[in-house]
């Protein structure tokens, strides 16, 4: 393995994985150059496209907390991915990994971003930034990793969460938006969990007896006046109708709910890419030019 540095406690080294396996792959575990001989573990930060140049923003948590005993500088550490990362053909994926308590990652120095090695036809990997705090200013060197995998894999979509239309009036408009921590569709890996999606809405009149959580596979691009059935002009649907989730308030209305949109399985099929709608609406004891419907959120589900 060759002379080597360490990075500082709590660092980071970064890397790149360019999957070129025609039916792709799913890496897991990571062997490291980790020191000292000690216990702790390993937190996997995952970007849509390559990790150089480095910058904060963009990174998501994905394989956290994975438990390790390092082995020593020098000397690989094997560490099983709680989560494994799945890659399709010509996906090109920024890794971080980032260490805790007394671990430090160990650097061949001066490196420089570039060193690549690669599997003919398999993976290509390039390496070359390491940083003393996750997402800090990186200083060039070169990371010792190697990567164990298993056939098959697909690219991992981000999640995404948009609003579009807008909340009707009178009064404050409705306003939907996502819910943290789980604001976004995720679905793991089958190693995974189930993950639920959050959404909240906010602006609800005092009055409103039922809020109504709309839930539709197809969006409707500038909304449907809903006037026909008594509702303020500007109130629209956004999103076709196909679950709708009641939540009765006999004892008055919060300003805001939060509420469930959905539990995503992490076996089955892949939703990756499923894209759907969200809405809500606010049933007030006023009835119909009182009631009010909020802006949609467009939704994809993703890796993370």
């Amino acid at each position: 393995m060759g002379p080597s540095v360490p990075v500082g406690l709590g660092g980071a080294i970064y890397f790149d994985l360019d999957c070129l396996a025609a039916g792709g792959l799913t890496v897991t575990s990571l062997a490291l150059n980790l020191g000292p001989n000690v216990a702790g573990t390993v937190d996997v930060y995952l970007r849509t496209g390559s990790a150089s140049p480095l910058v904060a923003n963009g990174w998501q948590p994905f394989s956290m907390a994975n438990p390790v005993v390092a082995a020593g500088a020098g000397t690989f550490t094997q560490v099983p991915l709680n989560r494994t990362i799945p890659l399709g053909r010509n996906c090109v994926i920024g890794v971080a990994v980032v260490t805790s308590g007394t671990l430090q990652h160990f650097v061949r120095l001066p490196g420089g971003w570039g060193t690549t090695a690669t599997i003919p036809g398999v993976l290509e990997m390039t390496f070359g930034l390491q940083s003393a705090a996750p997402f800090a200013a990186p200083v060039l060197g070169d990371a010792v990793v190697q990567v164990i995998f298993v056939p098959g894999g697909q690219c991992p979509e981000p999640a995404t969460v948009t609003s579009f239309g807008a909340g009707c009036l009178p009064g404050a408009p409705l306003l939907l938006a996502p819910w943290a921590p789980f604001d976004r569709p995720v679905q793991e890996t089958p190693a995974g969990l189930t993950r639920p999606f959050w959404a909240i809405t906010t602006g609800i009149p005092a009055t409103t007896f039922m809020h109504l959580g709309i839930v539709g596979l197809t969006d409707i691009p500038g909304g449907v006046p809903l006037a026909s059935i008594g509702l303020d002009p500007r109130c629209r649907l956004y999103c076709q109708a196909d679950l709708i989730s009641p939540d009765f308030f006999p004892f008055g209305a919060p300003p805001s709910w939060p509420w469930l949109v959905t539990n995503i399985p992490p076996i089955g099929p892949s939703y990756w890419g499923l894209e759907f709608c969200v809405q809500s609406a606010a049933l007030t004891t006023a009835f119909g030019a009182a009631d009010l419907t909020s802006n949609g959120l467009r939704c994809k589900v993703g890796a993370w």
